[in-house]
Protein backbone atom coordinates (compact mmCIF):
# COMPACT_ATOMS: atom_id res chain seq x y z
CA UNK A 1 0.00 0.00 0.00
CA UNK A 2 2.76 2.46 0.89
CA UNK A 3 4.35 2.27 -2.58
CA UNK A 4 0.99 2.32 -4.34
CA UNK A 5 -0.24 5.20 -2.20
CA UNK A 6 2.90 7.24 -2.45
CA UNK A 7 3.47 6.62 -6.14
CA UNK A 8 0.02 8.15 -6.73
CA UNK A 9 0.06 7.39 -10.48
CA UNK A 10 1.49 10.86 -10.72
CA UNK A 11 2.89 11.86 -14.17
CA UNK A 12 1.80 15.09 -12.79
CA UNK A 13 1.96 18.72 -11.95
CA UNK A 14 2.99 18.96 -8.29
CA UNK A 15 3.37 22.61 -7.41
CA UNK A 16 5.95 23.08 -4.65
CA UNK A 17 5.57 25.71 -1.97
CA UNK A 18 5.96 28.92 -3.93
CA UNK A 19 5.95 31.64 -1.30
CA UNK A 20 8.76 34.00 -2.33
CA UNK A 21 11.67 34.42 0.04
CA UNK A 22 12.41 37.82 1.50
CA UNK A 23 15.21 38.51 -0.97
CA UNK A 24 14.58 40.35 -4.21
CA UNK A 25 14.29 38.11 -7.22
CA UNK A 26 17.28 37.98 -9.53
CA UNK A 27 16.54 36.09 -12.74
CA UNK A 28 19.69 34.75 -14.39
CA UNK A 29 20.76 36.41 -17.63
CA UNK A 30 23.28 33.76 -18.70
CA UNK A 31 23.55 30.02 -18.47
CA UNK A 32 25.64 29.61 -15.31
CA UNK A 33 24.14 27.45 -12.55
CA UNK A 34 24.74 29.03 -9.10
CA UNK A 35 26.95 27.08 -6.71
CA UNK A 36 24.29 27.05 -3.99
CA UNK A 37 21.92 25.25 -6.37
CA UNK A 38 24.45 22.62 -7.45
CA UNK A 39 25.48 22.09 -3.81
CA UNK A 40 21.84 21.60 -2.84
CA UNK A 41 21.23 19.13 -5.67
CA UNK A 42 24.37 17.22 -4.68
CA UNK A 43 23.22 17.06 -1.07
CA UNK A 44 19.81 15.65 -2.01
CA UNK A 45 21.50 12.85 -3.98
CA UNK A 46 24.26 12.15 -1.47
CA UNK A 47 21.84 11.99 1.47
CA UNK A 48 19.83 9.23 -0.16
CA UNK A 49 17.01 11.13 -1.87
CA UNK A 50 17.96 10.04 -5.36
CA UNK A 51 20.38 8.33 -7.67
CA UNK A 52 21.29 10.93 -10.26
CA UNK A 53 20.34 14.36 -11.60
CA UNK A 54 21.16 16.46 -14.66
CA UNK A 55 20.31 20.17 -14.66
CA UNK A 56 20.60 22.60 -17.55
CA UNK A 57 20.19 26.33 -17.92
CA UNK A 58 19.69 27.94 -21.33
CA UNK A 59 20.29 31.64 -21.99
CA UNK A 60 18.72 34.03 -24.49
CA UNK A 61 21.25 33.05 -27.15
CA UNK A 62 20.60 29.34 -26.71
CA UNK A 63 23.86 28.72 -24.85
CA UNK A 64 23.48 25.81 -22.44
CA UNK A 65 25.29 24.92 -19.22
CA UNK A 66 24.94 21.49 -17.62
CA UNK A 67 25.39 20.16 -14.10
CA UNK A 68 25.30 16.42 -13.52
CA UNK A 69 25.75 14.31 -10.40
CA UNK A 70 25.06 10.70 -9.51
CA UNK A 71 24.57 7.44 -11.37
CA UNK A 72 22.20 5.74 -13.81
CA UNK A 73 21.47 3.03 -11.26
CA UNK A 74 22.22 2.71 -7.56
CA UNK A 75 25.05 0.24 -7.05
CA UNK A 76 26.63 0.91 -10.46
CA UNK A 77 29.42 3.30 -11.39
CA UNK A 78 28.08 4.72 -14.66
CA UNK A 79 27.48 8.42 -14.10
CA UNK A 80 24.59 10.41 -15.52
CA UNK A 81 25.35 13.10 -18.09
CA UNK A 82 23.59 15.36 -20.59
CA UNK A 83 23.04 12.38 -22.92
CA UNK A 84 21.43 10.15 -20.27
CA UNK A 85 17.79 9.42 -21.09
CA UNK A 86 15.09 9.95 -18.44
CA UNK A 87 11.33 9.53 -18.28
CA UNK A 88 9.91 13.06 -18.48
CA UNK A 89 6.37 12.18 -17.39
CA UNK A 90 3.88 15.02 -17.72
CA UNK A 91 6.25 17.27 -19.64
CA UNK A 92 4.99 15.07 -22.49
CA UNK A 93 1.76 17.09 -22.20
CA UNK A 94 3.58 20.12 -23.61
CA UNK A 95 4.58 18.07 -26.67
CA UNK A 96 0.95 16.98 -27.06
CA UNK A 97 -0.23 20.59 -26.80
CA UNK A 98 2.40 21.61 -29.35
CA UNK A 99 1.00 19.04 -31.79
CA UNK A 100 -2.41 20.66 -31.30
CA UNK A 101 -1.02 24.17 -31.78
CA UNK A 102 0.68 23.11 -34.99
CA UNK A 103 -2.63 21.82 -36.39
CA UNK A 104 -4.37 25.04 -35.33
CA UNK A 105 -1.70 27.17 -36.98
CA UNK A 106 -1.96 25.13 -40.20
CA UNK A 107 -5.74 25.59 -40.28
CA UNK A 108 -6.55 21.90 -39.80
CA UNK A 109 -8.19 22.49 -36.42
CA UNK A 110 -9.57 25.31 -34.31
CA UNK A 111 -9.17 25.58 -30.56
CA UNK A 112 -12.95 25.31 -30.22
CA UNK A 113 -13.14 22.10 -32.28
CA UNK A 114 -15.25 19.60 -30.28
CA UNK A 115 -13.35 16.46 -29.34
CA UNK A 116 -16.39 14.44 -30.38
CA UNK A 117 -15.93 15.61 -33.99
CA UNK A 118 -12.43 14.11 -34.05
CA UNK A 119 -13.49 10.79 -32.50
CA UNK A 120 -16.89 10.09 -34.08
CA UNK A 121 -17.00 6.42 -33.07
CA UNK A 122 -16.42 7.22 -29.39
CA UNK A 123 -18.86 8.76 -26.94
CA UNK A 124 -17.22 11.81 -25.37
CA UNK A 125 -18.93 13.16 -22.22
CA UNK A 126 -20.80 16.39 -22.82
CA UNK A 127 -21.31 19.18 -20.32
CA UNK A 128 -24.62 20.75 -19.40
CA UNK A 129 -23.50 23.85 -21.28
CA UNK A 130 -21.52 22.57 -24.28
CA UNK A 131 -19.21 19.93 -25.71
CA UNK A 132 -15.60 19.47 -24.62
CA UNK A 133 -13.22 21.15 -27.06
CA UNK A 134 -9.55 20.49 -27.75
CA UNK A 135 -8.71 23.71 -25.90
CA UNK A 136 -10.56 22.44 -22.83
CA UNK A 137 -8.35 19.34 -22.82
CA UNK A 138 -5.17 21.36 -23.39
CA UNK A 139 -5.97 23.83 -20.59
CA UNK A 140 -7.20 21.26 -18.02
CA UNK A 141 -10.74 22.73 -18.08
CA UNK A 142 -12.66 19.76 -19.50
CA UNK A 143 -14.21 18.50 -16.28
CA UNK A 144 -12.72 15.05 -16.81
CA UNK A 145 -11.20 13.44 -13.68
CA UNK A 146 -7.51 13.08 -13.04
CA UNK A 147 -7.61 9.37 -13.94
CA UNK A 148 -10.21 7.07 -15.50
CA UNK A 149 -12.08 5.33 -12.71
CA UNK A 150 -11.66 1.93 -14.37
CA UNK A 151 -7.86 2.11 -14.19
CA UNK A 152 -7.08 -1.04 -12.20
CA UNK A 153 -3.52 -2.08 -13.07
CA UNK A 154 -2.42 -5.68 -12.81
CA UNK A 155 1.04 -4.33 -11.89
CA UNK A 156 0.83 -1.20 -9.67
CA UNK A 157 4.55 -0.62 -10.28
CA UNK A 158 3.76 0.04 -13.98
CA UNK A 159 0.19 1.28 -13.63
CA UNK A 160 -0.66 2.47 -17.15
CA UNK A 161 0.89 -0.37 -19.13
CA UNK A 162 -2.22 -2.54 -19.48
CA UNK A 163 -4.83 0.21 -19.74
CA UNK A 164 -6.33 -0.31 -23.21
CA UNK A 165 -8.13 1.91 -25.69
CA UNK A 166 -11.19 -0.27 -25.23
CA UNK A 167 -11.18 0.49 -21.51
CA UNK A 168 -10.76 4.19 -22.28
CA UNK A 169 -13.78 4.31 -24.59
CA UNK A 170 -15.85 2.26 -22.15
CA UNK A 171 -15.10 4.66 -19.32
CA UNK A 172 -15.82 7.78 -21.37
CA UNK A 173 -19.11 6.36 -22.63
CA UNK A 174 -20.36 5.86 -19.08
CA UNK A 175 -18.97 9.00 -17.42
CA UNK A 176 -21.05 12.08 -16.62
CA UNK A 177 -19.24 15.38 -16.13
CA UNK A 178 -19.74 16.78 -12.60
CA UNK A 179 -19.90 20.42 -13.70
CA UNK A 180 -20.17 22.62 -16.81
CA UNK A 181 -17.27 22.37 -19.26
CA UNK A 182 -14.75 25.20 -18.81
CA UNK A 183 -16.00 26.17 -15.37
CA UNK A 184 -13.16 24.81 -13.23
CA UNK A 185 -9.52 23.77 -13.53
CA UNK A 186 -8.82 20.12 -12.72
CA UNK A 187 -5.51 18.50 -13.61
CA UNK A 188 -6.29 15.45 -15.73
CA UNK A 189 -3.93 12.82 -17.08
CA UNK A 190 -7.01 11.31 -18.68
CA UNK A 191 -7.71 14.57 -20.53
CA UNK A 192 -4.30 14.73 -22.14
CA UNK A 193 -4.37 11.03 -22.95
CA UNK A 194 -7.65 11.72 -24.75
CA UNK A 195 -6.13 14.71 -26.55
CA UNK A 196 -3.35 12.47 -27.85
CA UNK A 197 -6.01 10.12 -29.21
CA UNK A 198 -8.01 12.99 -30.75
CA UNK A 199 -4.93 14.17 -32.66
CA UNK A 200 -3.58 10.79 -33.74
CA UNK A 201 -6.69 8.81 -34.69
CA UNK A 202 -7.98 11.18 -37.42
CA UNK A 203 -4.47 11.16 -38.92
CA UNK A 204 -4.41 7.36 -38.95
CA UNK A 205 -1.07 7.48 -37.14
CA UNK A 206 0.17 6.52 -33.71
CA UNK A 207 0.82 9.26 -31.20
CA UNK A 208 4.52 8.43 -31.30
CA UNK A 209 4.64 8.66 -35.10
CA UNK A 210 2.95 12.09 -35.04
CA UNK A 211 5.38 13.39 -32.43
CA UNK A 212 8.32 12.05 -34.41
CA UNK A 213 7.24 13.56 -37.74
CA UNK A 214 5.87 16.90 -36.60
CA UNK A 215 8.01 17.72 -33.56
CA UNK A 216 11.13 15.62 -33.06
CA UNK A 217 12.38 15.66 -36.65
CA UNK A 218 11.87 19.43 -37.22
CA UNK A 219 13.47 20.20 -33.84
CA UNK A 220 16.28 17.66 -34.40
CA UNK A 221 15.62 15.91 -31.09
CA UNK A 222 17.44 12.64 -31.58
CA UNK A 223 17.12 11.17 -28.08
CA UNK A 224 13.44 11.84 -27.45
CA UNK A 225 10.68 9.30 -28.00
CA UNK A 226 8.75 6.42 -26.51
CA UNK A 227 10.29 3.25 -27.94
CA UNK A 228 14.05 3.58 -27.66
CA UNK A 229 16.74 2.17 -29.94
CA UNK A 230 19.32 -0.27 -28.55
CA UNK A 231 22.03 2.37 -28.11
CA UNK A 232 19.51 4.60 -26.32
CA UNK A 233 18.50 1.83 -23.92
CA UNK A 234 22.13 1.69 -22.83
CA UNK A 235 21.82 5.35 -21.79
CA UNK A 236 18.33 5.01 -20.28
CA UNK A 237 18.56 5.60 -16.53
CA UNK A 238 16.89 3.21 -14.12
CA UNK A 239 14.09 4.71 -12.06
CA UNK A 240 14.25 4.90 -8.27
CA UNK A 241 12.06 5.72 -5.31
CA UNK A 242 14.70 7.42 -3.21
CA UNK A 243 17.54 4.95 -3.86
CA UNK A 244 15.30 1.90 -4.29
CA UNK A 245 15.11 0.71 -7.94
CA UNK A 246 11.61 0.67 -9.44
CA UNK A 247 10.35 -0.30 -12.94
CA UNK A 248 10.01 2.06 -15.86
CA UNK A 249 6.50 3.19 -16.74
CA UNK A 250 4.86 2.41 -20.08
CA UNK A 251 1.86 4.33 -21.40
CA UNK A 252 -0.12 3.10 -24.39
CA UNK A 253 -3.69 4.39 -24.70
CA UNK A 254 -2.86 7.48 -22.59
CA UNK A 255 0.50 8.19 -24.24
CA UNK A 256 -0.29 11.89 -24.72
CA UNK A 257 -0.31 12.34 -20.94
CA UNK A 258 3.23 11.21 -20.19
CA UNK A 259 4.88 8.54 -22.35
CA UNK A 260 7.96 10.39 -23.60
CA UNK A 261 11.58 9.87 -22.60
CA UNK A 262 14.31 12.41 -23.31
CA UNK A 263 17.79 13.66 -22.44
CA UNK A 264 18.94 16.98 -20.99
CA UNK A 265 20.56 17.79 -24.34
CA UNK A 266 17.30 17.31 -26.22
CA UNK A 267 15.20 19.05 -23.59
CA UNK A 268 17.58 22.02 -23.60
CA UNK A 269 17.15 22.33 -27.36
CA UNK A 270 13.37 22.05 -26.92
CA UNK A 271 13.45 24.86 -24.34
CA UNK A 272 15.66 27.05 -26.54
CA UNK A 273 13.03 26.68 -29.27
CA UNK A 274 10.19 27.32 -26.82
CA UNK A 275 11.59 30.65 -25.68
CA UNK A 276 12.66 31.84 -29.14
CA UNK A 277 16.41 31.36 -28.75
CA UNK A 278 16.44 28.84 -31.59
CA UNK A 279 14.93 29.35 -35.05
CA UNK A 280 12.57 26.50 -35.89
CA UNK A 281 9.55 25.96 -38.17
CA UNK A 282 7.47 25.60 -35.00
CA UNK A 283 7.93 29.18 -33.77
CA UNK A 284 4.27 30.19 -34.17
CA UNK A 285 3.08 26.96 -32.54
CA UNK A 286 5.43 27.54 -29.60
CA UNK A 287 4.07 31.08 -29.25
CA UNK A 288 0.49 29.78 -29.17
CA UNK A 289 1.12 27.19 -26.42
CA UNK A 290 3.14 29.62 -24.30
CA UNK A 291 0.64 32.46 -23.97
CA UNK A 292 -2.07 32.50 -21.27
CA UNK A 293 -5.41 31.06 -22.38
CA UNK A 294 -7.38 30.62 -19.15
CA UNK A 295 -7.21 31.58 -15.49
CA UNK A 296 -7.14 28.46 -13.31
CA UNK A 297 -8.75 30.19 -10.35
CA UNK A 298 -5.70 29.21 -8.31
CA UNK A 299 -3.48 31.99 -6.93
CA UNK A 300 -1.26 33.50 -9.63
CA UNK A 301 -1.64 30.47 -11.92
CA UNK A 302 -2.73 30.65 -15.57
CA UNK A 303 -2.86 27.95 -18.23
CA UNK A 304 -1.28 28.10 -21.65
CA UNK A 305 -1.78 25.05 -23.84
CA UNK A 306 -0.08 22.32 -21.83
CA UNK A 307 2.14 24.83 -20.03
CA UNK A 308 1.34 26.27 -16.59
CA UNK A 309 2.10 29.98 -16.23
CA UNK A 310 2.98 31.32 -12.80
CA UNK A 311 2.64 35.06 -12.22
CA UNK A 312 5.19 36.21 -9.64
CA UNK A 313 7.13 39.41 -9.02
CA UNK A 314 5.49 40.97 -12.07
CA UNK A 315 6.91 38.25 -14.31
CA UNK A 316 5.61 35.08 -15.90
CA UNK A 317 7.25 31.70 -15.44
CA UNK A 318 6.13 29.15 -18.05
CA UNK A 319 6.69 25.61 -16.86
CA UNK A 320 5.63 22.00 -16.42
CA UNK A 321 6.91 19.24 -14.20
CA UNK A 322 6.70 15.49 -14.54
CA UNK A 323 6.65 12.54 -12.20
CA UNK A 324 6.58 8.80 -12.80
CA UNK A 325 7.25 5.92 -10.41
CA UNK A 326 11.01 6.45 -10.59
CA UNK A 327 11.63 9.88 -12.14
CA UNK A 328 11.06 13.58 -11.40
CA UNK A 329 11.46 16.26 -14.07
CA UNK A 330 11.00 19.98 -14.70
CA UNK A 331 11.14 22.26 -17.74
CA UNK A 332 10.42 25.97 -17.73
CA UNK A 333 11.43 29.41 -18.93
CA UNK A 334 11.06 33.11 -18.22
CA UNK A 335 9.74 34.80 -21.41
CA UNK A 336 11.09 38.22 -20.37
CA UNK A 337 14.69 37.25 -19.61
CA UNK A 338 14.52 34.33 -22.07
CA UNK A 339 16.19 32.00 -19.62
CA UNK A 340 15.26 28.33 -19.63
CA UNK A 341 15.78 25.52 -17.12
CA UNK A 342 15.66 21.72 -17.32
CA UNK A 343 15.97 19.36 -14.33
CA UNK A 344 15.90 15.59 -14.88
CA UNK A 345 16.31 13.12 -12.01
CA UNK A 346 15.98 9.35 -11.84
CA UNK A 347 14.25 9.35 -8.47
CA UNK A 348 10.58 10.10 -7.92
CA UNK A 349 11.08 12.11 -4.72
CA UNK A 350 13.91 14.35 -5.95
CA UNK A 351 12.75 18.03 -5.77
CA UNK A 352 13.12 18.79 -9.50
CA UNK A 353 10.20 21.29 -9.63
CA UNK A 354 11.37 23.34 -6.66
CA UNK A 355 14.97 23.45 -7.94
CA UNK A 356 13.78 24.42 -11.41
CA UNK A 357 11.53 27.23 -10.21
CA UNK A 358 14.29 28.58 -7.97
CA UNK A 359 16.67 28.64 -10.93
CA UNK A 360 14.11 30.71 -12.85
CA UNK A 361 13.41 33.05 -9.94
CA UNK A 362 15.74 33.09 -6.95
CA UNK A 363 13.02 34.62 -4.76
CA UNK A 364 11.36 31.20 -4.77
CA UNK A 365 12.69 28.94 -2.00
CA UNK A 366 15.55 26.57 -2.58
CA UNK A 367 14.51 23.13 -1.25
CA UNK A 368 16.79 22.11 1.57
CA UNK A 369 17.66 18.45 2.25
CA UNK A 370 16.26 16.89 5.39
CA UNK A 371 18.60 16.63 8.37
CA UNK A 372 18.75 13.62 10.67
CA UNK A 373 19.25 13.68 14.41
CA UNK A 374 20.46 10.79 16.56
CA UNK A 375 17.96 9.15 18.93
CA UNK A 376 18.68 7.23 22.10
CA UNK A 377 17.62 3.61 22.38
CA UNK A 378 14.98 4.67 24.92
CA UNK A 379 13.48 7.18 22.47
CA UNK A 380 13.30 4.47 19.82
CA UNK A 381 11.86 1.86 22.19
CA UNK A 382 8.96 4.22 22.96
CA UNK A 383 7.86 4.04 19.32
CA UNK A 384 8.23 0.30 18.65
CA UNK A 385 4.89 -1.40 18.06
CA UNK A 386 2.10 -2.05 15.56
CA UNK A 387 -0.17 0.65 14.17
CA UNK A 388 -3.30 0.48 12.02
CA UNK A 389 -4.40 3.24 9.64
CA UNK A 390 -8.00 2.15 9.20
CA UNK A 391 -8.90 4.73 6.54
CA UNK A 392 -6.62 3.04 4.00
CA UNK A 393 -6.34 -0.40 5.57
CA UNK A 394 -2.61 -0.06 6.18
CA UNK A 395 -0.78 -1.83 9.02
CA UNK A 396 2.58 -0.34 10.04
CA UNK A 397 4.98 -2.38 12.17
CA UNK A 398 7.78 -0.34 13.78
CA UNK A 399 10.91 -2.21 14.91
CA UNK A 400 14.51 -1.40 15.80
CA UNK A 401 17.56 -2.80 14.03
CA UNK A 402 20.61 -1.67 15.96
CA UNK A 403 20.67 2.12 15.81
CA UNK A 404 18.01 2.27 13.09
CA UNK A 405 14.25 2.50 13.43
CA UNK A 406 12.41 0.57 10.72
CA UNK A 407 8.82 0.66 9.49
CA UNK A 408 7.30 -2.43 7.93
CA UNK A 409 4.34 -1.80 5.64
CA UNK A 410 2.55 -5.14 5.48
CA UNK A 411 2.96 -6.70 2.05
CA UNK A 412 5.62 -4.21 0.97
CA UNK A 413 8.70 -4.78 3.10
CA UNK A 414 10.66 -2.58 5.51
CA UNK A 415 11.99 0.94 5.11
CA UNK A 416 14.25 2.95 7.38
CA UNK A 417 12.73 5.84 9.32
CA UNK A 418 15.06 8.86 9.42
CA UNK A 419 14.54 11.00 12.55
CA UNK A 420 14.29 14.79 12.41
CA UNK A 421 13.23 14.78 16.06
CA UNK A 422 12.14 12.22 18.64
CA UNK A 423 8.68 12.02 17.00
CA UNK A 424 9.09 13.22 13.40
CA UNK A 425 10.58 10.96 10.71
CA UNK A 426 11.01 11.02 6.95
CA UNK A 427 11.51 8.29 4.36
CA UNK A 428 13.99 8.43 1.49
CA UNK A 429 12.41 5.66 -0.59
CA UNK A 430 9.25 7.71 -1.08
CA UNK A 431 8.21 11.28 -0.35
CA UNK A 432 6.50 10.68 2.99
CA UNK A 433 6.67 11.57 6.67
CA UNK A 434 5.63 9.82 9.87
CA UNK A 435 4.79 11.66 13.09
CA UNK A 436 4.34 9.62 16.27
CA UNK A 437 1.80 10.73 18.87
CA UNK A 438 2.85 10.22 22.50
CA UNK A 439 0.81 9.62 25.64
CA UNK A 440 1.49 11.22 29.02
CA UNK A 441 4.18 8.63 29.76
CA UNK A 442 6.04 9.41 26.53
CA UNK A 443 5.04 6.18 24.77
CA UNK A 444 3.61 6.31 21.25
CA UNK A 445 -0.11 5.60 21.03
CA UNK A 446 -0.62 6.60 17.41
CA UNK A 447 0.95 8.04 14.29
CA UNK A 448 0.19 10.29 11.32
CA UNK A 449 1.35 9.40 7.79
CA UNK A 450 1.69 12.42 5.49
CA UNK A 451 2.11 12.18 1.72
CA UNK A 452 1.21 14.52 -1.17
CA UNK A 453 -0.65 16.87 1.16
CA UNK A 454 -2.80 14.07 2.57
CA UNK A 455 -2.72 12.91 6.18
CA UNK A 456 -3.75 9.50 7.49
CA UNK A 457 -4.02 8.88 11.23
CA UNK A 458 -3.36 5.48 12.76
CA UNK A 459 -3.79 4.02 16.25
CA UNK A 460 -1.44 1.72 18.07
CA UNK A 461 -2.77 -1.85 17.92
CA UNK A 462 -0.19 -4.09 19.57
CA UNK A 463 -1.14 -7.79 19.58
Amino acid sequence: MIRTLLMALSLTLALPMMTPAAETSSPQTHCAIPDKVTETARAWIDQGFGAGVVMATIDAKGQTCFFKHGVLKVGEVREVNEHTIFEIGSISKVFTALLLAQQVESGKLKLDTPVQDLLPTARIPKGSNRAITVQDLATQMSGLPRLPLNLNPSDPANPYADYTESQLWTFLASYSLPRPVGSEYEYSNLGFGLLGQALSQPAGRSYEALVQEHLLDPLQLKDTGINLARNQWQRFADGHAGRMPVPHWDLTSLAGAGALRSSATDMSRFMAAAMGALDTPLATAFALVSKPHVDTGKPALMMGLGWHILQIDGRQLVFHDGGTGGFASFAGFDPLSRQGVVVLANSSNFPSPALGLHLLNSALPLPQPRKEVKLTHAQMEALIGQYLIEAIGLKVIVTREGDKLMAGFVGQGNVELHPESATHFFLTEVDANLEFLLDAQGKANGLILTQSGQQFKGERKDP
